[in-house]
């Protein structure tokens, strides 16, 4: 379980902005239990067990969410720039057929691609 994640979740804020921490012992991986007995006095009293759990899914399903847009990102697709290109040669190969070879953006493209050829 990611404690501080967790708990920033559940409003859990000091005055500087950052996550209160569970004193001493705790750490990203303890859980409800551990975080429950280190808990300082002088941390707001600490959300029972269910709620912490059901932010901890949450936590989950958007870290998740975020891992998901940075593998696909990183490894699937390619740049804006090269499908962008991509798709162009596939007009031009008639892939779309012969009329979307009359599209603004085809027109537009071909033109820049005249005016700025490739060395």
């Amino acid at each position: 379980m990611d404690i501080p994640l967790v708990l920033e979740k559940l409003g859990y804020i000091n005055p500087t902005g950052e996550p209160f921490y569970g004193g001493g012992g705790a750490t990203s991986a303890s859980t409800y239990a551990e975080l429950q007995e280190d808990w300082p006095a002088s941390n707001p009293t600490l959300s029972g067990e269910d709620v912490f759990n059901s932010a901890w899914i949450e936590v989950q399903a958007e870290q998740a969410e975020v891992d998901y847009k940075e593998k696909r990102l990183i490894s699937g697709y390619d740049n804006i720039g090269n499908q962008l290109d991509t798709l162009y040669w596939d007009i031009y190969s008639g892939k779309f057929g012969e009329e979307a070879k009359n599209s603004q953006w085809f027109l537009h493209c071909s033109g820049v691609k005249t005016d700025f050829p490739k060395p």
